[in-house]
């Protein structure tokens, strides 16, 4: 597994983390240390596994994205992750 740290790019941005999972496919991370909003935090690391594959021209469904959401007063391994039932699931689009 090959984890990359993300640059900023403004409107554009691609999230903070990606992970190479090796067969071909990518995990975009969106990493929040804010107050727990989860509809707004899944759609911006939506919108930013877009614009990941778009930069890279990667298919779309080869880039997943989650969000992890720091737990105030416990450690990184005690975070949140954050995605929608149809991601997990491998769902078809409704």
């Amino acid at each position: 597994m090959d984890v990359e740290r993300l640059r900023l790019t403004g409107k554009d941005d691609e999230g903070d983390l990606v992970i190479r999972l090796g067969d071909g496919r990518f995990l975009v991370v969106e990493a929040k240390n804010a107050r727990f909003e989860p509809a707004a935090f899944v759609g911006e690391a939506e919108t930013e596994r877009a614009n990941f594959a778009k930069h890279r021209g990667l298919d779309p469904a080869a880039v997943d994205s989650v969000v992890i959401v720091r737990r105030r007063g416990a450690n990184w391994r005690r975070a949140y992750v954050l995605t929608t039932v149809e991601a997990y699931f491998e769902l078809e689009p409704q």
